[in-house]
Parts: structure tokens; sequence; C-alpha cells
């Protein structure tokens, strides 16, 4: 089954990029950055260790 992660809005403002991520987990984040590739690279970061987080503490042993 399908399960949205998070919502990403991406904006350009004159010589800046901005990212807006709203994860299902409810968290909030906001990330600036000249480079869009280095932008797109840290909020992926962050949404896999937000991911992994929510996985091991829904796993069961």
């Amino acid at each position: 089954m399908e399960e949205p992660v998070c919502s990403i809005e991406i904006v350009e403002n004159g010589d800046e990029f901005k990212a807006k991520v709203q994860s299902e987990l409810g968290r909030y984040f906001e990330y600036e950055n000249e480079d869009l590739e280095n932008l797109m690279e840290t909020v992926y970061e962050d949404l896999q260790m937000e991911i992994d987080e929510s996985y091991t503490e829904n796993v069961q042993f």
C-alpha cells in the first residue's frame, strides 16, 4: 500500500533556492541554499534519517 512520506515545495528566490518540507510524521522544516543540487541532497538525507528513525521505533523484536 502506498503512503505519503512528505510534501515538498521548492521555490526560487533570486539567486537562492528554498525547500519547505512537511513530513507525514508532523515535522516541518525549511532549507535554503544557492545550489539546487546541494539543497536536494540535504533534504534527501534528512528525510532518510527521519524515515529510518520512524521505522526503527515501529519495529518490535
